[in-house]
């Protein structure tokens, strides 16, 4: 994987998410690591709790500067989590969003993280290319 900064990134993060997807992991050398599916509206259909979902996939985590990602990747932002908030029934202003998607209540945590560092397996991604 090749460092590029960020100010390179010749994308539209939102058609990335919406078209291609993403996965979002985090772990460590001592206890794993753990992902899941993110993209518009839609998450994965397997739990980690249920089965060893980057076994199942084939992927090859890749443990380096205190993170993961997986040596498939074709593009690794590298977060540092800088705010978390748990989700609340009373923060859904449409309430149909939890019958559909929390009919257990089991809300998601929510992060914001800031970008530490960005690896592409090319140029496919930056300003030279595009």
């Amino acid at each position: 994987m090749k460092e590029i900064s960020y100010k390179d990134l010749q994308i539209n993060p939102f058609n990335l998410i919406g078209d291609v997807w993403m996965l979002v992991t985090a772990g460590s050398p001592e206890t794993g690591c753990n992902t899941m599916t993110a993209s518009w509206g839609h998450l994965g259909s397997a739990s980690g709790r249920d089965e060893d979902k980057i076994a199942r996939t084939g992927l090859t985590p890749v443990y380096a500067d205190n993170t993961v990602y997986f040596a498939e990747a074709k593009l690794v932002l590298v977060c540092k989590k800088v705010y978390r908030s748990e989700l609340r029934e009373d923060g859904f202003l449409d309430q149909a969003i939890i019958e559909e998607h929390y009919p257990l209540r089991d809300y998601h945590t929510m992060y914001v993280g800031r970008i530490e560092k960005v690896l592409t397996d090319g140029d496919a991604f930056s300003a030279e290319r595009c």
